[in-house]
């Protein structure tokens, strides 16, 4: 995180007003979605966030529930759910749900898509 801090400490001069943490890597954000954050990741994670609130930068985070359309049943939405609680703690300003890791093959993903998207099951729950 050290890099990333760097990068964003030498950006906010120029302008740069929002970062968004979204790396392939993060196997928490994609693939591995359903996992939860290890404490000592997640503690990184809150200080990255904590780092460009104090710069005055927006801190955001790129989100990319792996195959999650393919079946949004009651288990999928009680994981997503959780993972979403657990984000929840970092104050994120900005929230990307991204779909680069997904498969497009399905005639009836954006059908699919759209009415996940639709469904009120996880928003922001007081």
């Amino acid at each position: 995180m050290r890099s990333r801090k760097s990068t964003i400490a030498a950006l906010r001069p120029h302008g740069y007003g929002f970062y968004i943490y979204a790396p392939k890597s993060d196997n928490y954000l994609r693939r591995g979605w359903r996992t939860p954050y290890p404490q000592r990741d997640f503690e990184a994670l809150v200080s990255l966030a904590g780092y460009c609130q104090g710069l005055g930068v927006n801190f955001g985070l790129g989100f990319s529930p792996y195959a999650l359309f393919r079946n949004f049943g009651q288990t999928a939405r009680t994981e997503l759910a959780a993972k979403l609680d657990q984000l929840r703690a970092l104050k994120l300003d900005l929230f990307a749900i991204l779909f680069d890791d997904m498969h497009g093959g399905s005639p009836r993903l954006a059908n699919e898509q759209s009415s996940n998207q639709s469904d009120n099951s996880c928003q922001e729950r007081s």
